[in-house]
């Protein structure tokens, strides 16, 4: 039985967890500033910064006992019998933004990911977290022109903020001694907020229409897992992932008013709902002698089952495809601190579920990683820097080229050890 201790550091887990929860869903509305997140719930986080960001975030196929991944439920089977792993992450996002005729920058520091996970049962292990689902973050000006009005141009500033949260209970059952199968139980919750201002040329009063949305709901991602050894020198395993499609509830507030306080339209209810379509992923990843990994992902959302309530933009079926390597030179008895450092390299290339002029918005990156070793056993310090460049720039789209700085630790704890001196 565990002792007083572990009770009181299982409380302050939760308990941080319940606060990181509401500290990520309050500043959601800082977490982006692309134009990109005005369109649907925003920009949804396809990628899991942790560990694995400087491996382009490749994960489907990878099974660790030192690490969480959240990328596939499965994988939650190789936790140690003994060990409660804890996780943190936060990044920063240097971003230029270019259109045809300007530039700006944008940077950010965000919270990304608290998780936990540890074994239950030989054949059962569980993780908790909480990551950011989807942020927004726009400010966009437009001239518009209205057919019969006496103003020649409208002149229409939108400004957008909010995002989803994820809090998520994963559990994983080893099936047999090489097959584990593993799903992610998420609650989605957030909202949203969109501001439009419009003012014409003469006209002393400005419009303002406010669109406040709440969107949440139950999600559900699933996910299996193979490992085995060709050989007495070489290990594999093979992954799969889906989750099936799911609609979010989504309750809308509108009202307009003037800058001289007369209410144009009082406050209007709607309900209706988002969809989230289902999405299919297979990985694989080789391991020579315990010390080189190489993997693969793949991943398809079938978004063009989706009608996109925005005429600017319509949605297509999304891909992704991401490769990674590791390296640690001794995982048995290093002789000098920089052997049993975690050396990562890696690339994605995804093409994206938005459309915009009739072009499907694409995503590159390069990625590198290390994971330092702590003083305290089996836990890690992990730096990833992806080096990427999204959209394009052509008629009114514009194009980002960030650098994604990732920061995060590891911790072991050792559960269930019975102490030899009280």
């Amino acid at each position: 039985m565990m002792n007083n201790l572990k009770k009181i550091q299982l409380v302050c887990c939760l308990v941080l967890a319940i606060c990181s929860s509401t500290f990520c869903s309050l500043s959601a509305q800082n977490l982006t500033n692309s134009p990109y997140s005005m369109f649907g719930i925003g920009e949804i986080e396809s990628e899991d910064m942790g560990w694995n960001s400087g491996m382009g975030s490749t994960g489907i196929g990878i099974s660790s006992s030192n690490f969480l991944n959240r990328i596939n439920p499965a994988s939650y089977n190789a936790i140690d019998t003994l060990s409660f792993i804890y996780e943190f992450a936060l990044n920063a996002r240097l971003s230029k933004f270019e259109s045809a005729s300007s530039s700006q920058h944008e940077n950010r520091i965000n919270f990304k990911k608290l998780d936990m996970g540890f074994k239950v049962k030989p054949f059962w292990s569980m993780a908790l977290g909480i990551v950011p689902f989807s942020s927004v973050g726009y400010k966009v000006n437009m001239q518009k022109g209205v057919e019969g009005s006496p103003y020649e141009n409208f002149t229409d500033n939108i400004q957008g903020d909010g995002g989803i949260t994820r809090v998520y209970w994963g559990n994983s059952i080893n099936l047999t001694k090489h097959f584990s199968v593993g799903v992610n139980s998420s609650f989605l919750f957030g909202s949203l907020s969109q501001t439009e201002t419009l003012q014409a040329g003469e006209f002393t009063n400005e419009v303002y229409a406010v669109n406040n949305t709440t969107l949440k709901n139950l999600y559900f991602e699933f996910g299996m897992q193979y490992s085995n050894r060709l050989n007495s020198h070489l290990d594999y395993t093979l992954g799969a992932v889906y989750a099936n499609r799911t609609k979010l509830n989504k309750y809308s507030t509108v009202n307009v008013t003037t800058s001289s306080t007369v209410v144009l339209l009082d406050e209007t209810t709607y309900k209706g709902s988002f969809t989230l379509p289902e999405y299919y992923g297979a990985g694989l990843s080789l391991t020579l002698n315990k010390k080189l990994t190489a993997a693969a992902d793949y991943r398809f959302q079938k978004w063009s089952s989706v009608k996109s309530e925005n005429g600017l933009a319509s949605y297509v079926d999304s891909h992704r495809l991401s490769v990674g390597l590791q390296y640690i030179p001794s995982n048995r008895l290093p002789k000098n601190y920089f052997e049993r450092i975690y050396y990562q390299a890696g690339a994605s290339v995804e093409k994206t579920y938005l459309c915009l002029n009739g072009q499907q918005q694409n995503n590159y990156s390069l990625s590198a990683g290390l994971c330092f070793p702590l003083r305290f056993q089996k836990s890690y310090l992990h730096i990833g820097v992806q080096e990427g460049q999204k959209g394009n720039v052509s008629n009114i789209l514009f194009r980002e080229n960030y650098t994604l700085v990732t920061f995060g630790i590891v911790m072991h704890d050792f559960w269930f050890i019975k102490s030899k001196f009280d």
